[in-house]
Order: C-alpha cells, then structure tokens, then sequence
C-alpha cells in the first residue's frame, strides 16, 4: 500500500438500489466551507440542487483557503448550524508532503471546535490522470492528503465524502477531460461529481457509473487562471503558511525510530503504514542498505509489537539478498489477472506460525482486495458478501462481512496500485482460504494457503 491507504475504499458499478438514510436531513441549516472548490460549489448551486429547497445552505468558502486558515463557530457569531461540510487539501497538497503532519493537526483542531455540528469532510478532487504536464509529486500529494481528510473524519466521528478515487477512476484513459486545466473540473467533472455528491449524501438511490459525459457537446476545455493554478505552476509565489489560530506547533524534527515505534497505533500520530513507508523509503537508497539494516534489526525483536516487527521484517526483505536476515518474513508476490477476476496464484505454502506478505499488484480495471479466512468458510463467507447491501457502510468497509471466520484483510488495491498484508501464519496447520470479496468475485477469485507444521 505505497500511496494510498488512497485506497481504502471501494467502487462499484451502476446498481439502482436504496442506501440508506440522508446524510443531510431536511430543515438542516448546512455551513459550507473552504477552498476554490467549495467556492464552486456556491456559484453553480450544485449542493442546492442536489440537496433541495428542504435546505438551507450558508456558502462562505474562499479560493486559496487551506486547513489551517479554517474558521470556528465563533466567527459566525454562534450562529447554530446542524452541518458543516468543508473542501480543503488542494492548496495544502501544493505545500507539499512535508505540510502533511500540519495538515492533520489542523483538521483535527477544526473537528474539535465544531463539535457540535455534523462534519462532512469532502476529499480534494484529483489532477487530471491524462494531463501530460501535470506534476506526478503533486498528483501523490494530492493522493495524500485526500487519504488523511478521510482518517481524520474517521477519527472525529464525521463523515467523508470521496470525490478523488472515483473521479480519478473515471478521469484515466477517458476521451472527455476531467479538467479544464489538469486542476480545476470541467463541465464534464462536474456533472459527475453532482452525481457522486448525490450518492455517497444519501439522496440518489443511483451509484454513478465511472464515466465522464459531455455536457450539451461541451467538455470544457478552456483554462482557468485561479489562484491555486497559479500557485502549483509557481509555488513560490505562495503565501508563507500562516500561523494557526488553535496554535499548532510547527512541523516536528526527523523521525525518531525509537519514538516513532511507541506512537504507533495513536490514532493521532504515527500509524503503522507510515512507519512502514518510511522503512521502505530506507531500504530503497542502496547507499545506504547497511545502515538501513542496523535500523531496521532491532523493530523485529519479538518484544516489538507485532505490527511494528512485520513491517521491519517486510522493509528488511527489501534489501539486497545479502544483507537479508536468515529467518526473516516469506513474501507471496501475486497479480490480479485483468479480466478474469483471478489471481496469477491460487495456492502456496508456509510454515505455521512463520511471518508472511501478501503482495498484490492490481493491473485490472477494477479493484481487489485479499482476505484470509478460517478453513472451510469460502462459502459462508461468500454468502455473507452476497448479503450485504449496496451501500456506503459496505464500501467503507472495504466488502468485508463481520465476521470471527476472517483472519486477515488487505483493503481494496485500485486499478494500477499495489496492496501489502503481513501477518504472522495460523499455529494451527491447515488449508486457509483467501478470496476477493469486491460484489461478485469470491467464487472464482480466490485460493488456498497450505499451513504446514514447522518441522
């Protein structure tokens, strides 16, 4: 999972069915705040017309707005309102990675000081995937910092509206522009993401298929010179980052391994994935392969905890051969065949109680996940993923069914993305099976993993 923990959530194909209760409820008075984006939002009445004239919406956003420029409740002389749906990260994404850790921070003080409104926190939308001069850094970036709005909305208890996996699936290979300027929505972006807007709110019972139509014979094809263009194509001409009005510490020093390793799992600070990217960043300079190794020896001692010690022994088995501990982590590498709804392997072999990667490479068009299940609950699992209703609620969960038959779960990889499971095999030996459970795959998607005894 390289980039995107992007990736966490999962689309899916037209099907007409109910998806549950609005989030925006009639009568509400619905604050809308932040970037060019929202500002958008505003001036063509999408929210309006997606929401009804039930609602009642406030637009105060403002182009070139960012996380840490966010107002609170007392700048609109507490003035209840029931939701607050805000559209940052494009201009944060700008700044660069290095602002993601502040970005966070923001956002977290910008839940906390409307505790007592519903959050909805809408993902900045992609740069176009088919736009040559666009910049590759800012397009991870942008990845970034879409996947931090939804951990955060995560953990404040709001809501996340995603607007960049499913226009970035729509946008790649497609005859119609997503953008009129590799940045800012055409009339085509727009139309979708009205429909995407009306979906994941609650109030269509239509999930939008990935395409991008025309609108009247018009793509949009003209260039905007707003101030967020203006400053990807010349940071430096940016404002400095201005200080934060809930008095956010500047960004903290270099990583610590030690510290880093006690922070994380905080919700708050340090994941495990982040540690884990960092591990790789280390093991992938060959300048510095030993010193990498001396780092990364003492996270795989068994005090560790085990997350922590996976992610050093997967970054270790990233190394030359050479410099590679004798028992170290087995690694499964394995693609989803495009087209057939398979995966290039369907059986392998470990030893119980061995640590194990799964790495998965999605070429195809749709997204994949992997799950290890207890022995012969293929089909009840199955059936259970065949039950679950098409909405919301299961694509945040990735199509995985509660369920104590699940062992192990690497969330949905997107078309062209690369997945990572570690976990440490089952003590007790036996045929494990793993699947596909993205609607429709699990009976032909799916394989074995043989636990053999250790002797």
């Amino acid at each position: 999972m390289r980039y995107a923990l992007t990736a966490f959530l999962c689309f899916l194909c037209t099907v007409p069915l109910v998806i549950g209760d609005p989030v925006i409820e009639t009568g509400d008075r619905v604050l809308v705040l932040g970037d060019g984006f929202a500002a958008e939002l505003g001036r063509r009445g999408v929210l309006e017309s997606v929401l009804g004239p039930d609602v009642e919406i406030l637009h105060h956003a403002a182009p070139g707005t960012e996380a840490m420029s966010l107002p609170g409740p007392d700048r609109f002389d507490g003035s209840p309102v029931d939701a607050v749906i805000v559209c940052v990260g494009m201009v944060d994404a700008i700044r660069g990675d290095g602002h993601l850790p502040r970005f966070r921070r923001e956002l977290a003080s910008f839940a906390g000081r409307w505790a007592d409104a519903r959050i909805i926190m809408v993902t900045p939308v992609p740069p176009d995937p088919n736009d040559a001069a666009a910049s590759v850094a800012h397009a991870l970036s942008v990845a970034r910092f879409a996947d931090a709005v939804h951990a955060e909305a995560g953990r404040s208890g709001g809501r996340s509206i995603d607007l960049h996996g499913p226009l970035r699936l729509a946008g790649r290979g497609a005859a119609v522009p997503a953008t009129r300027d590799g940045m800012h929505l055409s009339e085509a972006g727009w139309r979708f993401v009205e429909g995407e807007l009306a979906w994941q709110l609650g109030v269509s019972e239509l999930d939008p298929a990935f395409t991008l139509q025309t609108v009247n014979g018009v793509p949009g094809a003209t260039v905007d010179q707003s101030i967020e263009l203006e400053w990807l194509r010349h940071p430096d001409r940016m404002p400095a980052p201005e200080q934060s009005t809930a008095g956010s510490p500047v960004e903290p020093p270099g990583l610590d391994w030690d510290e880093a390793v006690e922070r994380v799992g905080r919700s708050d600070e340090i994941g495990t994935e982040q540690l884990r990217e960092a591990l790789a960043h280390l093991a992938s300079d060959s300048e510095r392969s030993r010193s990498a190794r001396e780092i990364m020896l003492p996270l795989t001692d068994p005090t560790r905890p085990e997350p922590v010690r996976l992610a050093a022994l997967a970054a270790l088995d990233d190394l030359p051969e050479a410099l590679r501990p004798k028992d170290g982590i087995r690694t499964i590498a394995m693609e989803a065949v495009p087209v057939k709804m398979v995966y290039d392997v369907d059986r392998f072999e470990v030893e119980a109680g061995a640590a194990v990667r799964i790495v998965l490479e999605n070429p195809d068009a749709q997204p994949h996940n992997l799950l290890i299940l207890r022995p012969g609950s293929l089909r009840s699992i199955g059936r259970a993923v065949d039950a679950m209703e098409n909405n919301e609620e299961s694509k945040s969960r990735h199509w995985v069914p509660e369920s104590p038959k699940v062992l192990h779960v690497m969330p949905m990889v997107q078309p062209g993305e690369r997945g990572e499971l570690r976990f440490t095999a089952p003590s007790r030996p036996g045929r494990y099976p793993f699947v596909c459970t993205y609607p429709g795959h699990w009976r032909m998607m799916n394989g074995v993993m043989t636990v053999r005894r250790k002797d």
